[in-house]
């Protein structure tokens, strides 16, 4: 058998550490996405990590050594946290990389993309229910969510930073589909 490399990495790396660690930060969210598993709210749970446990747990990450996990901050809505900007620095100062899944909300501006630019973050992932406003707005229960929102994505765009949009699979989405790679490209 020959011996694979992916990435600087020999084949087998998976069973010694993670690729990627999804941090559901909060339930807080403005949305109500039927599709959602974090069961939303406008506030934060209680039994949410403070910024200290958080910390820990970025070192339980940077402990694991070269290379480290990609540490994707998510949530509800990673960016209802006030502390996202600091823990993504903290990570960042410990090597451990970062990426966001934020929600398109009002919190999706263009001066916290450039905060967490500043800080290393590099890459982030939207959730485009559609490529039409119309079925955008259905799926996060929700009006005026979409085109509004896509203004920072593009100037994330506008910049070295590495991006995805990833079209959820459910029924009432999939007749808009045909036409969402202009909608994407549109965006940069």
């Amino acid at each position: 058998m020959t011996n694979l490399t992916v990435h600087g990495s020999a084949r087998g790396q998976f069973n010694d550490r993670p690729l990627l660690v999804f941090w559901e930060m909060t339930k807080a969210c403005q949305l109500a996405c039927f599709h959602c598993r974090a069961n939303a709210q406008l506030v934060g749970a209680a039994d949410e990590l403070s910024t200290n446990e958080g910390r820990g747990l970025i070192d339980s990450l940077a402990s694991i050594g070269s290379p480290r996990p990609i540490l994707i901050l998510t949530g509800g809505d990673c960016l209802m946290r006030d502390d996202i900007v600091e823990l993504a620095s903290y990570a960042q100062s410990v090597h451990v990389p970062v990426a966001i899944a934020p929600s398109v909300t009002p919190q999706l501006t263009d001066s916290t993309l450039r905060s967490l630019r500043d800080v290393g973050v590099k890459s982030a992932s939207l959730s485009l229910d559609g490529a039409r406003p119309s079925t955008h707005d259905a799926v996060r229960e929700s009006t005026g969510t979409s085109t509004p929102r896509l203004r920072p994505l593009r100037v994330y765009v506008n910049t070295d930073s590495r991006r995805r949009s990833i079209p959820p699979s459910c029924p009432p989405t999939f007749a808009s589909w045909p036409t969402s790679p202009g909608c994407c490209t549109n965006c940069g």
